[in-house]
This record gives C-alpha cells, sequence and structure tokens, in this order.
C-alpha cells in the first residue's frame, strides 16, 4: 500500500492556487437548444433537426486552431465473468463509437486571429440531423444473417442513464443494468496544434447529452419454431379433481404474437397510453363425457424486458441459452406486472367434432396429447396490455452489443380443492416500436436493404482509392479490456450525403 503524502501549509496553499489558476484558464463552455424547454425535454426522434448554439468565454487570452462540434453515438459494456478458476474470473469492457456528425465551420466564423480573448463571449450555431440508420461500417464485423446486419444499422435508442431520462421529462427507471449504456451527445472541442511537433493538444472540450428515440416500425413476428427456449406458444397440464381423486381431464393454453406495442412520438401530444390486446386460447379435452369443466380463476400478465450486453461484437440474435455458454455476454431481465384479472365467469363452448376453425380472433386449439375422441370444450379470453407509465420504456432493438427484447408472461391459475393454486403458463414475444416525430418527413426505413445496399456499394467503389497504412498496433490496443472504439473512428456521412438525396451534415 502505497504511503500518503504530505504538504507543508506554504507548499499546500501554493499547490493548490496553481490548480485553481488552471482551472480558470481554462474557456467555459455552454450549449443552448432551440425547443428543448418543453415537457419532453432533449428528447429527439429519426430525422429530427438538433439546432442549437455552442458558447464559450476563457479567462484567460486562449489561443486555438480548430472547434470540432460533433454529434456523437456510442454504447458501453462490461462483463463480470464468475467462475471457480480466478484465471478466467473478472471483468472485461467493451466500447463502441457508432455514429459521429460533424459540424462545419466557415472560416468567417472563426475570430480573427484565433484567439479567445479574456472576458469575450463567441457563439458557434450547429445543425444536426439524427439519421435514419447508421452506415455500413458501422457494424463491419462479420453476422450470421442480413437480418442481423440490418439490424445492427438502425440506431438505438438512448438507454441506462437515469438523470437524462430525468432531465428530459421521462421516467428514470428504462430498466438497464449498469452493466450497458447507449449514449448520444453533442460535443466541443478547441484544439490547438503545437508548434514543435505539430500534434494536437485538447484547451477545452464539454459535452452535452441529448436523449435519441429513433422511430422504430413493427418487424414481422418471431417464428413458432424459433427461440423456443425463451418463448412457450403452448403448455399442456392435467387438471384433477381433488388431491386424492383422479384428473377431470387435459387443459390447453396457447396464444400468438400480439400486435406490437408503439409507443408515441417524443415530441406527441395527447393522449400518451400505449396499449395493444392478446388472445389467449384455451381448450379442455374431458377424460370422460362426465367430467366437471376446470374452475378459472386468475390471469395474471407480466412484461418482461430483456436486455443482452456483450464484451464482443454479437454475430447473431441474442438468446438465454447462448448467454449461458459464452462467457463475453450477460443478461438482465426485469419483470412488471401488467395486470391480474379474475376471469372465473369466463364460459366454455362445447365442440362435438375435431375442428381447427380460425376467426380474425379466435381459433380452436389442437387437440392435447391426452385427446382421443369425443367432445371438447374452449374458450377465449382478450387481455389487454397496457404499458404503465412509471417506467421508461425504449423499442426493441438490437445492436452490435446491447440488445433489448420484450415477453409477456401469461400466469393462469385455477380453482381445484385441496391443491395449492395449479397454474398454467405461456411466454410471447412483443414488439415495442416507436413514432417518428409528426413535423419530420417520413422515416426512409421503408428503404431497407436497398439503401444499404446502395452505400455498401459507394464505399466498396471509394475504398479502393483510400490511403493504407500497415503498422502494428498502439500498445493502448494490446491486452486489458476489449475496446471496440480501437476499429477505428465511426464512418462518416459524406458518402451518405453525394451520394442520396437526403440532406445529411457532413462529418469531418
Amino acid at each position: 500500500m502505497s504511503s500518503p503524502s504530505f504538504h507543508s501549509e506554504g507548499e499546500t496553499s501554493h499547490y493548490r492556487s496553481r490548480s485553481i489558476a488552471g482551472l480558470l484558464s481554462k474557456p467555459n463552455i455552454q450549449f443552448s437548444l432551440e425547443g428543448h424547454d418543453g415537457p419532453k425535454g432533449t428528447t429527439y426522434s429519426t430525422m429530427d433537426q438538433i439546432k442549437g448554439t455552442v458558447t464559450v468565454t476563457a479567462q484567460n487570452d486562449t489561443r486555438f486552431d480548430e472547434l470540432e462540434i460533433a454529434f456523437m453515438g456510442s454504447s458501453k459494456t462490461f462483463v463480470d465473468r464468475m467462475a471457480t478458476t480466478a484465471a478466467i474470473s473478472g471483468r472485461t469492457e467493451a466500447s463502441k463509437n457508432f455514429l459521429k456528425l460533424t459540424q462545419p465551420i466557415l472560416e468567417n466564423e472563426y475570430p480573427q486571429p484565433r484567439i479567445l480573448e479574456a472576458g469575450q463571449t463567441y457563439q458557434f450555431p450547429f445543425t444536426f440531423n439524427v439519421p435514419n440508420q447508421l452506415l455500413p461500417k458501422s457494424c463491419g464485423h462479420r453476422c450470421e444473417t442480413r437480418g442481423v446486419r440490418e439490424a445492427h444499422l438502425q440506431l438505438p435508442p438512448s438507454l441506462g442513464d437515469k438523470d437524462l431520462n430525468a432531465n428530459s421529462g421521462v421516467a428514470p427507471d428504462d430498466l438497464t443494468p449498469d452493466m450497458a449504456k447507449v449514449t448520444y451527445a453533442i460535443r466541443a472541442t478547441f484544439v490547438r496544434i503545437r508548434d514543435n511537433d505539430s500534434r494536437e493538444t485538447i484547451v477545452a472540450e464539454k459535452s452535452k447529452k441529448v436523449r435519441i428515440i429513433p422511430a422504430v416500425e413493427e418487424q414481422p413476428p418471431v417464428s413458432l419454431k424459433a427461440n423456443l427456449e425463451d418463448y412457450r406458444f403452448r403448455q399442456e397440464k392435467n387438471v384433477k379433481r381433488n388431491m386424492f381423486k383422479g384428473k377431470l381431464g387435459r387443459l390447453v393454453m396457447e396464444s400468438v404474437q400480439p400486435k406490437c406495442l408503439r409507443l408515441p412520438s417524443p415530441k406527441g401530444s395527447g393522449d400518451n397510453r400505449v396499449t395493444t390486446l392478446a388472445t389467449i386460447m384455451l381448450r379442455f379435452d374431458p377424460a370422460s363425457e362426465a367430467s366437471q369443466l376446470p374452475r378459472l380463476s386468475t390471469l395474471t400478465t407480466k412484461l418482461k424486458a430483456w436486455t443482452h450486453f456483450a464484451s464482443s461484437v454479437r454475430r447473431s440474435y441474442p438468446t438465454k441459452a447462448n448467454t449461458m455458454m459464452d462467457m463475453t455476454q450477460g443478461v438482465h431481465g426485469d419483470s412488471t406486472l401488467l395486470s391480474s384479472r379474475n376471469i372465473e365467469t369466463v364460459e366454455w363452448t362445447k365442440h362435438t367434432a375435431p375442428s381447427t376453425r380460425r376467426t380474425s380472433t379466435n381459433w380452436i386449439p389442437e387437440p392435447s396429447s391426452a385427446y382421443s375422441s369425443g367432445p371438447f370444450y374452449t374458450c377465449s379470453i382478450l387481455v389487454p396490455i397496457d404499458l404503465p407509465t412509471h417506467k421508461s420504456f425504449v423499442p426493441s432493438f438490437y445492436s452490435c452489443l446491447i440488445s433489448r427484447i420484450y415477453a409477456l408472461d401469461f400466469s393462469l391459475s385455477l380453482h381445484t380443492p385441496g391443491l395449492s393454486s395449479p397454474s398454467v403458463s405461456i411466454k410471447l414475444p412483443i414488439q415495442i416500436s416507436c413514432a417518428g416525430s409528426p413535423d419530420t418527413p417520413a422515416s426512409p426505413l421503408s428503404m431497407g436493404a436497398a439503401a444499404t445496399n446502395a452505400l455498401e456499394a459507394v464505399e466498396e467503389a471509394e475504398d479502393v482509392f483510400r490511403p493504407r497504412t500497415i503498422a502494428p498496433p498502439s500498445a493502448m490496443y494490446i491486452g486489458g479490456s476489449a475496446n471496440m472504439a480501437g476499429l477505428g473512428a465511426p464512418p462518416s456521412y459524406e458518402v451518405f450525403s453525394q451520394h442520396s438525396g437526403m440532406s445529411v451534415p457532413v462529418a469531418g
């Protein structure tokens, strides 16, 4: 353990005066954003404009050479590895800068000469458009399917910052663990180039976080044969008369993925209620024609939010099974009770012949494993799904390091004398989408693969003529944590702005 250091009173005073002088010598940077005073604070959606001003005041004359105002997007994760062997225990970390847009600053906007004079205030305006998707190089690793790659090229929402949520007028808790964070910010950096070696030094730097909730459309439903370890669309269970007598029959509980929960636009007004409807189908195959129908009791609905995070890039959609086998992955689940409804009055319908008739909302489940022939009974239960307002929900998304998916857990309890409330349950996937701002153009998300193909073709063509440097990796990237930022800075949006009809700020 290192020994504490001591200073005499004179030395301490001199040290403090130097520290205070050093702090005062740095220019003071402030940000102001247009239209951020509403109840939703600094929350922006896809294609929204982020307009504002950087104001800087220097305590002393401060020379600089360049000013960079950038809109940045980054993700950070860490995974704690718990193992019996100390050699493989510990923590792995990763960070990835997936977005950088730079504000062009004209020569006549700089003070001449480039000196921030003491006591003077300088203002530099900026305008950024939140892009509808990332450039292909933001996800440069191999993916198992094209769908995974396209999902990784969508903007992830701001995640894991309770203070930012509170300042933006939404519930602080967004169901995210400390191990995952997605951050967007406007960053202003004053740079000076040293005369002796031409190296850049930062004169002053400051960032202001902004909350981004992108527009997200509903995606195709999950295949009934996929992710069987994470979801359960159907379950069967024997129903007994009581503890000592035989079974009444076999109960089937079944459903399909409901329509998505659609969040309102971050800048929307009016009713912000987010709701959808799930249909639960029950089928009872009696052991005999004399068997009594099961007495239904309570249907409990919970929303599970699963946050997957990793310290290495993901090549496939995350599942809980994969997480258990990979020490670079982690998953955090958060459960929210949505409702608990008494369903004793639900009426059964008797069927005398096998049928799988289906209507727009109801259908007849397939027979249970115990069914042979004879009459059976069905009923349907419509379950409203309402998102609570005391928590902050973000759209479903998949990114290179972090993903958020949701599931609905329906648990049905029965009245059975002498038994402790037997239950049957199913787990359904559900998506959360989000509407875009009403005053911005329609999101070009519908371009999908076509837009990705066009951007890839342009980048591949221009990449042939780009200069290359071959050198050993820097020591800062060898060993230690997995720093995804070391893979390179986020790609410029210059290609996108030159080769499409959209107006996107050019990154430097």
